[in-house]
């Protein structure tokens, strides 16, 4: 979480006036020039409100959003929210995320009550989008099941990753400007950045969940 505070003291070092930041298991296809035009009226897009894809046009956004993050665990209240969490929520455990707290989720209750002007860039604009998660987009985008597990049929033209997209009477390919790989989709992160069409093996995602909830057990055991 240290980021959002060194990224915002770094702006005002260089005297930056907008930054864009993504996450490391995000790929990026497009030229950020033309595929942001949409969100110059903002003072920060985000997708879904979660700071893993931001656009920032205020460093005064930076500003509050710093304040915030040190708020969170220097108040006792706010601080036995995070310790629940942590350590008590049933779906974190199962999900193999338990024992970890990220900026996401505090990014989300950020964003999601700040007086700023905020952009969502999971919002298609010009049939083109920033993914927020290629294992989310049911039942408009779709989705490449197999089993318990699923993903967006990605495929590939002229090295640039499209999916379909079923809504209402709209039927259209999608172009995607990024494509995010959160838990076990890591796995195919190289996949991807080859540009080869997603297809997956779930037997090796069981192998990587099974090992991550092992060991998140295993810290609330020991807690």
């Amino acid at each position: 979480m240290q980021r959002w505070i060194i990224l915002k003291d770094f702006m005002k070092e260089y005297n930056l006036t907008e930054c864009f930041h993504i996450d490391s298991d995000i790929l990026l296809f497009s030229d950020l020039n033309e595929a942001l035009k949409p969100f110059i009226k903002y003072d920060i897009s985000l997708a879904h409100n979660l700071a893993l894809t931001m656009y920032i046009r205020d460093i005064k956004v930076l500003e509050e959003f710093s304040k915030y993050l040190l708020f969170k665990y220097t108040d006792e209240k706010e601080i036995n929210k995070l310790k629940s969490m942590y350590y008590d929520d049933p779906n974190r455990v199962n999900n193999g995320i338990a024992g970890s707290i990220s900026d996401m989720d505090i990014s989300r209750e950020f964003f999601s009550h700040t007086n700023f002007k905020v952009g969502n860039l999971s919002e298609i604009e010009n049939d083109s989008i920033f993914d927020s998660s290629i294992v989310y987009g049911a039942p408009q985008f779709e989705m490449l099941k197999k089993g318990k597990y699923e993903m967006k049929k990605i495929f590939f033209e002229n090295n640039i990753p499209f999916c379909d997209y079923h809504n209402d009477n709209i039927n259209k390919k999608i172009r995607f400007h990024s494509l995010h790989f959160i838990v076990w989709s890591k796995l195919y992160i190289k996949r991807l950045y080859l540009n080869k069409d997603l297809n997956f093996n779930p037997y090796y995602i069981n192998l990587y969940r099974e090992f991550n909830v092992f060991k998140s057990k295993l810290k609330n055991f020991f807690k």
